[in-house]
């Protein structure tokens, strides 16, 4: 009677055994910056053949060569009259792993993910809404779309028997769907993150940790060692119900601050960046994109939050942006984004222009400045300076910084060029014609140059090698003051523009204060054209008064010829009487 008894219960549990489906294991390695891999191994028996698939190993084997996702790589081994199928997955990061995880499931994973080794927060948070059941679902229904499962088998088919994870080398318990919560906190009040431009245009930040009183009554040294960097300043502050730990550090450009930020909150997803560009029409101000992206883990308590303000303030010198609060509340990780501008003040210009003809003007630009840029802006003002006529652009430093360059062009071709480097500059030419003055030409320049300083002081000097006889040449500012300069001479600026034997015909330089000004040049040929005119009128004027010469000459002779007639005949009747 035993012996039946031992018997039936060793058949029910062959017959248990037989039913649980095909025996899956899963093993997750995972490093503390979310890099790691997937392991997934189904082995299956031939009792397995014959009890859920209708078709032959053969057919299994093809049906994973065929269906396998590219998330996964995957190799086959015999242990004894098993076969053994072993699923990869690698992945990089936490949005690696997410996406091809999404590209097995059939619904939206959710992964929760916080490790923190801080005196505030220390420890692993890690939950998955998904089984390793969930991520071999791909193979049921490749199955079951060649026939080889029925539908009822869905839920039969596989048998989890272990989910192993670990985490850094240490490894945890969990079930089927991977869950471990072992985060203890220490409180954190607050923490105040506040960034302000200098007057140099430097970036001074300051972050405040305000920690309670049982905090450092508890984990004081601990706190102490955690912040011991050297590429900041520390202070202390007491305050009512514990102290502020004040963090300052000076740096010249954004990502360099995001850089020491990354460190003092101990955090690799800490980061930042910045875009700047000229300002079109007036480069030299500027347009800066911030974004910054900061981690709190180390600081959260059980929400996974702290209290954060984070202000940006910019330089009222240079900017009109003002301050900018960004963040004001609990948050864990946040991304900010924000603008800013500035302007870099120019002292002093000089500026030259050359003229022959509608064809031919160059020009000469120089400014001089005491730079409030770093070497990223600095390039970027460099490169505004372009176009089909523009050349030779330089930017050297001395005692302060000289940026030049020139520009030689049609009238039309430097018009277009100069209105794309500052709006509201233009350059024109028209031409008459009339009978006493011949043909009359009028050329205009107007500079608008936007360098951020009202009272800047400049000078520009016109030069004509026009073949004009007559020319006319004026400039007005606001503020101006001519300078006396002998004419048919050039000076250094103005000798640099000129080619070959060229002339000066004219030539007219002024002070200036200010960045606005308008030149007005009007040259005619009406020397030429009556020159030319006498050349071609003379010889009838001569030929016109020949011939009335000849016939004022001719009339007096018969007019003589008639009176000497008439006293003849006078005499004759007095003869006779």
């Amino acid at each position: 009677m035993k012996k039946k008894c031992l018997l039936s219960l060793m058949l029910f549990s062959l017959i248990f055994l037989w039913g649980c489906g095909l025996e899956l294991n899963s093993r997750m390695e995972l490093n503390k910056d979310f890099s790691g891999h997937r392991l997934m191994t189904c082995t299956v028996s031939s009792a397995d053949l014959a009890r859920y698939f209708s078709g032959s190993k053969k057919d299994l084997d093809k049906v994973i060569r065929d269906a396998c996702p590219k998330a996964l790589v995957y190799k086959q081994t015999t242990e004894k009259d098993d076969t053994v199928y072993t699923f990869r997955m690698d992945f990089s990061s936490l949005k690696d792993y997410r996406k091809k995880v999404e590209s097995l499931l059939n619904f939206a994973p959710e992964i929760s993910y916080s490790y923190a080794d801080s005196p505030f927060a220390k420890g692993l948070r890690y939950s998955e809404n998904f089984s390793t059941k969930d991520l071999m679902s791909w193979l049921y229904t490749a199955l079951y779309e060649k026939g080889y499962v029925d539908q009822k088998s869905v839920n039969d088919l596989w048998n989890l028997k272990s989910t192993e994870f670990t985490f850094a080398g240490k490894k945890y318990e969990t079930d089927e769907k991977i869950s471990i919560d072992e985060m203890t906190y220490v409180p954190v009040t607050s923490i105040d993150i506040k960034t302000r431009e200098t007057s140099s245009r430097k970036l001074k930040r300051t972050i405040s940790f305000r920690l309670p009183k049982e905090t450092l009554e508890k984990h004081s040294s601990a706190v102490h060692s955690y912040f011991s960097g050297s590429s900041y300043k520390k202070s202390w502050k007491n305050e009512k119900d514990g102290k502020t730990l004040i963090i300052t550090f000076t740096k010249d450009n954004f990502s360099d601050l995001c850089a020491v930020t990354r460190k003092v909150l101990h955090t690799s997803d800490t980061r930042g960046t910045y875009r700047v560009e000229t300002k079109s029409g007036s480069p030299f101000e500027f347009l800066l994109d911030y974004e910054e992206t900061l981690d709190f883990k180390n600081f959260a308590d059980e929400s996974g939050k702290v209290p954060v303000t984070y202000t940006h303030i910019s330089n009222a010198a240079y900017s009109g942006s003002g301050e900018q609060t960004l963040i004001d509340g609990k948050t864990g990780k946040k991304k900010v984004n924000f603008s800013s501008s500035f302007g870099q003040p120019v002292r002093k210009y000089e500026i030259a222009e050359v003229y022959k003809n509608k064809n031919d003007i160059r020009r000469s630009f120089s400014f001089i400045f005491s730079s409030v840029c770093n070497k990223r802006e600095l390039a970027k003002l460099k490169e505004a300076f372009m176009g089909s006529t523009v050349s030779n652009v330089s930017l050297d430093k001395e005692d302060d910084y000289r940026l030049s360059f020139t520009q030689k062009g049609t009238v039309d071709q430097c018009d277009a060029d100069l209105k794309k480097i500052w709006k509201g500059s233009s350059s024109s030419y028209e031409t008459k014609k009339t009978l006493f003055r011949g043909q009359t030409s009028g050329y205009t320049g107007k500079f608008r140059l936007h360098l951020n300083n009202k009272k800047a002081k400049g000078t520009f000097t016109f030069a004509s090698v026009s073949k004009d006889s007559s020319v006319d040449i004026s400039v007005t500012a606001d503020h101006s003051k001519n300078i006396k300069m002998a004419q048919n001479v050039a000076d250094k600026p103005i000798s640099a523009l000129m080619e070959g034997d060229e002339a000066i015909a004219s030539i007219h330089k002024v002070e200036l204060t200010g960045d606005s000004f308008t030149v007005n040049y009007e040259g005619s040929t009406s020397g030429h054209f009556l020159l030319n005119a006498l050349k071609f009128l003379l010889p009838l004027v001569l030929l016109l008064v020949a011939g009335i010469l000849v016939y004022v000459k001719q009339n007096s002779v018969l007019y003589w010829l008639k009176r000497t007639k008439e006293k003849i005949q006078e005499q004759l009747k007095k003869f006779q009487r």
